[in-house]
């Protein structure tokens, strides 16, 4: 990882992940799956990768996002950013489920 943060190399992987994730979306119908399940299978997969840390998937989410600002003229570059954004926030939500808010009296 010389050179690169944390985040850096996590939103890397996040990439990887998107990319891998887009063309699998396309193959879904022909599996029998939806591509909801292949979101999500992703997800959990990208979620353990960095060890279902929330505050990791977080940062790389960001660090994706900056990614994807910088690749605005390239717009396949872009939207395979953009999509590990997503991708990383969906596996956090995966890693940890919100917990209903309690209700108060």
């Amino acid at each position: 990882m010389t050179g690169q943060t944390q985040a850096e190399h996590d939103a890397h992987a996040a990439w990887t992940y998107a990319i891998n994730l887009v063309m699998a979306e396309g193959r879904a119908p022909r599996t029998g799956r939806t591509a909801e399940q292949v979101v999500d299978d992703y997800a959990t997969d990208l979620a353990d990768q960095l060890d279902g840390d929330r505050g990791r998937l977080y940062a790389a989410a960001r660090q994706a996002c900056i990614a994807a600002a910088e690749e605005v003229a390239y717009p396949g570059r872009c939207r395979s950013a953009l999509r590990a954004v997503q991708l990383c926030q969906r596996a956090a939500a995966v890693a940890q489920p919100a917990t209903p808010s309690r209700a108060t009296s």
